[in-house]
């Protein structure tokens, strides 16, 4: 017999499982590493979806979350507007496109913007 809070945390499994499956970019803050967001990354990178993570203060990315994701960034006051960049350019880009492909064209538009 289901209690009245296990049926409330299985609608909120399957609410965010929808949500992820039917999502083109998934952007999620790794602060604190919350064992929610976790899964939430490493379901969205077994449905092959494109990742993008933030920080605000600046958590290191392990090596899992790096090659499993298009972009991570450290967000300080200055440069909030890299996320929203970053973000707008990978959700223009071509659903089939691997991470590496993506990766690649993140960081020769970075480039050109440090020239």
């Amino acid at each position: 017999i289901l209690k009245r809070r296990d049926i409330a945390a299985t609608n909120i499994l399957e609410s965010n499982i929808d949500a992820i499956i039917n999502s083109d970019l998934i952007i999620a803050c790794i602060d604190n590493r919350d064992p929610g967001t976790m899964f939430e990354i490493g379901y969205g990178v077994a449905n092959n979806k494109h990742i993008i993570t933030y920080s605000w203060e600046n958590y290191g990315v392990n090596i899992m979350i790096s090659q499993s994701t298009v972009y991570h960034a450290n967000i300080t006051e200055d440069n909030q507007t890299e996320l929203i960049n970053i973000i707008k350019k990978v959700y223009s880009m071509p659903n089939d496109m691997s991470i590496k492909e993506m990766r690649n064209e993140l960081y020769k538009l970075k480039d050109m913007e440090l020239e």
